[in-house]
């Protein structure tokens, strides 16, 4: 029953679109193309000294198409979760 219901739920029936500010962080010049985030800015500098050998330079490439595929798969497993709950209210109580 559960795979039926995977498969003939309707993903934008369940989850409304992903909307972003994202012009604020990435130029809407870049298409797909790969960005990168220096480890400094995911760490706040009162942190640095400890974690070792912690270079604040070192790059994280990010994938633009790779991210848009995650979120796209995460909508899909909400909208499943959201029929279930639905259709099944009961189903996480026992």
């Amino acid at each position: 029953m559960y795979e039926e219901i995977e498969e003939a739920i309707e993903v934008n029936d369940w989850v409304g679109s992903i909307k972003a500010d994202i012009e604020s962080i990435i130029p809407p010049s870049i298409n797909c193309g790969s960005l990168f985030v220096q480890a400094g800015d995911l760490v706040h500098p009162e942190h640095h000294h400890e974690l070792e050998n912690f270079d604040p330079h070192r790059r994280v490439d990010l994938d633009l198409q790779v991210l848009r595929e995650f979120l796209a798969e995460g909508r899909e497993t909400l909208a499943y979760h959201r029929s279930l709950k639905y259709l099944c209210p009961r189903r996480g109580e026992e």
